[in-house]
């Protein structure tokens, strides 16, 4: 990586550092991702998640973040509050009544 690009891309983590957030944009949470490399917490998850099934966040943006996770990786809370997000996106059905479950031995 040459100066330049070691320049500019400490200039845009110093300047992400520096800027408030009062509300969380998918722009916010792919540069946390991508650029800094910081986990997310549980409710940035849950809220990228939500707005993603109500249709608010793009199909580009989704690909983006989960090429981000790809290459960055998840810690286990990252990854646990991804699957408590997902479970709460959609309808979970109760089977508790069935009387007849079949286990593997």
């Amino acid at each position: 990586m040459s100066d330049t690009q070691n320049f500019r891309k400490s200039q845009r983590k110093s300047q992400w550092r520096e800027t408030k957030h009062d509300h969380l944009t998918p722009q916010y949470i792919l540069a946390k991702k991508r650029y800094n490399q910081e986990p997310h917490t549980p409710a940035e998850i849950a809220w990228f998640i939500e707005k993603f099934t109500q249709g608010h966040v793009k199909d580009y943006q989704m690909t983006a973040w989960l090429m981000a996770i790809c290459l960055n990786g998840m810690n286990g809370v990252e990854t646990a509050a991804l699957c408590d997000a997902m479970v709460d996106s959609g309808e979970v059905m109760d089977w508790s009544s069935c009387v007849h479950i079949c286990k593997d031995v």
